[in-house]
């Protein structure tokens, strides 16, 4: 085998390599987009069935009754956020399978996901006056938001970049 055909069959493992990347990329993107599917089924399903999940958690452990009227207010709050930013999320990740990855667009749902867990933070957290446990939910979901919000940063300084760069010829 001469240098040449060394060369090819190097450029072709790069090449197939990159291509079995993108397709990666791609499945991932899909497997992604599925779960925030998946995931907005199950909260429009817990708009219906919470408040009978919880009536049977109440009566299984013997818990107050009064505890019903607090707990729903407060998981129903949680569920607005909660849609909002799994809508988000699937305009996010239908954005980025397009192509789109570094947009203004993307800096905008990234913003209104972390401030979704911000406010799932506040919510948990009054929540946790009710059960202990929220108080840990609480400091999640501030630690989440935190995280998309550096992502989010991130994201706006690409977005920046990019601009700059298509602006240079």
């Amino acid at each position: 085998m001469d240098n040449s055909e060394m060369r090819e069959a190097e450029s072709q493992k790069i090449g197939n390599a990159a291509e079995r990347a993108g397709k990666r990329k791609m499945l991932s993107a899909a497997v992604s987009q599925a779960m925030v599917v998946i995931i907005f089924i199950a909260l429009v399903t817990a708009v219906f069935l919470l408040p009978m999940m919880f009536r049977f958690y109440l009566d299984y452990y013997k818990r107050p009754d009064w505890l019903f009227v607090p707990t729903m207010v407060n998981l129903y709050t949680a569920l607005v956020p909660a849609f909002v930013a799994d809508v988000s999320l699937f305009f996010l990740l239908r954005r980025i399978r397009a192509g789109e990855v570094f947009c203004d667009e993307n800096v905008r749902s990234l913003r209104i996901i972390s401030w979704c867990c911000y406010v799932e933070s506040a919510v948990f957290f009054v929540f946790g006056f009710y059960f202990l446990v929220s108080f840990a939910l609480s400091f999640a979901c501030a630690f989440m938001g935190t995280v998309v919000r550096v992502v989010k940063n991130s994201f706006e300084e690409a977005v920046e970049i990019k601009r700059e760069n298509d602006f240079t010829i």
